[in-house]
């Protein structure tokens, strides 16, 4: 039986220190627990945890203070301009001080150049996650940083091919001061290479793999990534 629809994958792994004491909010008439956070590091990532109120992983929130440390796991997603990672909790789970873990995987299609630095030590790519939401699609575009062989592999790889990625997540300022959230690459892999002629959905009613979906302008994607 044909699937009506392929949706991507980004999904994470964090250990968090919470910034504040979790909170209940109401989001489509559906009541979630959320909660702010930041991962231990150097720079460190900030982000928002959310999860369904009546849910297992909303038990591992409740109770909580500030500065207290979880493990959270699940599905990751941008905010409309990129700056803002929101990550709905599948799994929660308390952390101890010495843990740290950022871990994030995406599995989307190539969508621009790779773009690289003047010192010729890395380049930057953008690659198209979708995902659905009330039965609406919505693209988060991520940009994904390789070094070495993870460089090579990315500037050489067309544009529409379907790759997963994984890495660790950073957030970034450009050159006009706006921040934006950077994949750092550990692994980069193709699925299915092609140049426009392929469609891996073709055949089946799934929608939004189609490659002309992924080889717009550089103008549709929500920030002009400049570094």
């Amino acid at each position: 039986m044909a699937c009506a629809r392929i949706i991507s994958v980004s999904t994470a792994t964090f250990i968090v220190a919470l910034a504040a004491a979790p909170a209940a909010s109401t989001i489509g008439g559906k009541e979630f627990l959320e909660v702010y956070a930041t991962t231990p590091a150097k720079e460190p990532l900030n982000l928002l945890v959310r999860t369904a109120a009546a849910s297992n992983p909303a038990k591992g929130l409740i109770g909580k203070q500030a500065g207290e440390r979880l493990i959270v796991s699940g599905d990751l997603t941008l905010s409309p301009d990129g700056d803002t990672p929101e990550l709905y909790a599948r799994v929660v789970c308390d952390a101890s001080p010495e843990q740290y873990l950022n871990e994030v995987t995406i599995v989307g299609r190539v969508a621009n150049e790779a773009k690289v630095t003047e010192s010729a030590k890395s380049c930057s790519r953008s690659v198209a996650v979708n995902r659905y939401s009330a039965n609406k699609e919505i693209t988060d575009w991520f940009i994904v940083r390789g070094y070495g062989h993870a460089m090579e592999r990315i500037s050489q790889t067309p544009k529409g091919s379907l790759v997963s990625v994984s890495g660790c997540l950073e957030q970034r300022t450009n050159r006009e001061g706006n921040p934006y959230c950077e994949l750092k690459v550990r692994q980069f892999q193709v699925h299915n290479r092609t140049k426009g002629q392929a469609n891996p959905a073709a055949g089946t009613s799934a929608q939004g793999y189609a490659h002309e979906d992924f080889t717009g302008a550089i103008d549709a994607m929500p920030l002009d990534w400049n570094t």
